[in-house]
């Protein structure tokens, strides 16, 4: 596995958590 592809793979997944995480929190703020 070259670093590229896992550094993108470990993006992607911060991204899924951080979306899962903060996306309730975030429409809770807005309303």
């Amino acid at each position: 596995m070259d670093l590229a592809r896992q550094t993108s793979f470990m993006v992607s997944q911060c991204l899924l958590v951080f979306s899962c995480f903060y996306h309730p929190l975030y429409l809770l703020f807005i309303y």
